[in-house]
């Protein structure tokens, strides 16, 4: 696996690269907080009544594309054109274009805390 890591506030987020899953979170204070991580977020919904909920998330394995994540010593951006799913949904209409989603971590002005938004987008 590949990783690539920031610190924000003394705290490193290590994320892997592939996936954009949030792997390990540690800070020299408090040690490993997250430790073989799978994701930063997931969501769900029905989209037919035969099948198991749809899930996007970082770790599944259809039809998504490998995040961007950028950083420096104050955010890091970990962001996604398409969500991977969880199942193989085909060409179905309502799923067309895929779920976007970007994650922000930003250092807080205390220069202890990360405040963590999302924004997801139905494409």
């Amino acid at each position: 696996m590949n990783t690539v890591s920031y610190i924000l506030n003394g705290t490193t987020l290590t994320f892997d690269s592939a996936t954009g899953a949030l792997f390990e979170v540690s800070h020299p204070v408090a040690g490993t907080l997250v430790s073989g991580g799978k994701g930063i977020l997931d969501m769900a919904w029905p989209y037919h009544s035969d099948f198991d909920a749809l899930r996007c998330n970082a770790t599944a394995e259809h039809y998504g594309e490998a995040p961007t994540i950028t950083g420096d010593e104050s955010s890091v951006t970990v962001a996604w054109s398409v969500m991977p799913r969880t199942i193989p949904t085909g060409d179905l209409e309502g799923l067309r274009g895929g779920i976007k989603a970007e994650v922000y971590f930003t250092a807080c002005d205390d220069k202890k805390s990360i405040a963590m938004r999302c924004h997801v987008t139905n494409n």
